[in-house]
């Protein structure tokens, strides 16, 4: 029973990780490329205490209209301190208000993690109590759970 459920939920994990990479390989594709300013930081405590940053930035989009607004950024460099420094900004020319910041963790950390997290299931799952794979199923989650919080 507890292989099929380690199956069931590295499956749907996949699954879900295989739909974000793909929206997000589709988004960055489209998107313009832009070098945007950091203007300012907020940290804003989750449910969980841990303080994601949102740096304010101002970019300018291809028709030289200028924004500026807070962006999430997965990042542990203290963005207090990168105030004034370049950063660059991923926008959709359809709607250039929505912008993202154009760093792999930021882009791709979660599609990423739940494949780490969705292998390490599978192996667990499938392990025959051979201490590697049990031991290389639990790194693999570790990890996953790991780029999550960090």
């Amino acid at each position: 029973m507890k292989k099929f459920i380690l199956t069931l939920v590295s499956l749907g994990g996949f699954v879900l990780a295989g739909w974000l990479i793909q929206g997000t390989y589709t988004d960055i594709r489209s998107a313009h490329k832009v070098t945007g300013v950091i203007t300012g930081a907020d940290r804003k405590p989750d449910a969980h205490r841990r303080s994601p940053l949102y740096p304010t930035v101002r970019y300018q989009s291809a028709d030289g209209q200028t924004f500026e607004q807070q962006l999430f950024r997965v990042a542990r460099t203290n963005t207090f301190r990168d105030t004034g420094k370049p950063i660059a900004v991923l926008y959709q020319p359809a709607d250039p208000e929505q912008a993202k910041i154009n760093e792999f963790r930021t882009l791709w950390g979660v599609p990423f993690s739940l494949l780490l997290i969705s292998s390490g299931c599978v192996i667990l799952a499938w392990s025959r109590r051979r201490k590697p794979w049990i031991i290389s199923g639990l790194v693999s989650l570790l990890l996953g759970f790991a780029s999550f919080y960090y």
